[in-house]
């Protein structure tokens, strides 16, 4: 993965786009494909699609952030140069600030939602519900990772949790549903109706998990940013999250200035 995302680094930023394209597309029908061919085998299939989760930030030990930042600003990355070569060496030892990282992680959100469209488009037409680990890990959180790629035996333990209650409680003759545990805090697993288009840690204010999910994600923020300079932001920030417990206390810590709350509700499309 690293030696393909460095070849797509060195390529020109219009066809680069062009390449991921083509690449998201034959990875789709893949996908499809095989869906239908396990359907046509076992009629009686009881299928359940997962959505992968996003590889660890927190030591980019592939670099893959470190590419998702060049991909997102345009720019080429050429492993030969000099300049790189020392950027991706200050890069390794000393990473980036929360904002930049924001930047690669967005990018790899784009990514990962444009992947997923026609599964999506599949799974709600033919009733499938939807493990979406994507959503459920926290790709800030070391503590779920082996390494940067593989789930950690507490990482495996939160997708077993959530792949048995789809087994347990989800209607298999009902509408699609997409399963996550938001940030896998020790909030619920909740299931919302696949009927709108998909991005992860996001979901519609008009759904009526909304502020339950929005918890889990403040939650997931707050703690992240305790991490911010070094650790020395704990000197200075509240002990504890503000409660979001409903959408009017979510709308009321917004309207006091809570910038949290705010930029949380920028990124879910919320203001």
């Amino acid at each position: 993965h690293g030696k393909r995302l460095f070849r797509l680094g060195n390529v020109n930023p219009v066809r680069r786009n062009e390449e991921i394209k083509s690449l998201v597309f034959d990875t789709q029908e893949l996908s499809i494909m095989i869906m239908k061919k396990i359907k046509e085998i076992c009629p009686n299939a009881k299928l359940i699609y997962t959505f992968q989760h996003t590889v660890n930030i927190t030591k980019d030990i592939y670099f893959v952030y470190y590419l998702m930042e060049a991909f997102a600003n345009r720019t080429v990355v050429d492993r030969k140069s000099w300049g790189t070569t020392l950027d991706l060496a200050m890069y390794k030892y000393f990473g980036r600030s929360l904002g930049t990282q924001d930047i690669a992680i967005k990018e790899m959100y784009d990514f990962v939602a444009l992947a997923r469209q026609g599964m999506v488009k599949y799974s709600e037409e033919n009733n499938i519900p939807i493990l979406d680990l994507a959503t459920t890990f926290d790709n800030t959180n070391i503590d779920l990772y082996e390494n940067q790629l593989e789930p950690s035996r507490k990482g495996g333990e939160i997708m077993a949790e959530v792949m048995t209650h789809i087994i347990d409680q989800h209607d298999f003759s009902g509408p699609s549903l997409i399963y996550s545990k938001p940030g896998c805090t020790s909030g619920p697993i909740l299931g919302i109706k696949n009927d709108k288009p998909w991005y992860p840690h996001t979901i519609p204010a008009t759904e009526p998990q909304a502020a339950t999910f929005f918890q889990a994600e403040y939650t997931r923020k707050f703690k992240r940013d305790q991490s911010a300079w070094y650790g020395m932001y704990n000197l200075f920030a509240p002990e504890q999250p503000l409660p979001q417990d409903s959408m009017e206390q979510i709308k009321a810590n917004a309207d006091n200035g809570d910038a949290r709350t705010q930029q949380l509700m920028q990124r879910m499309g919320w203001k």
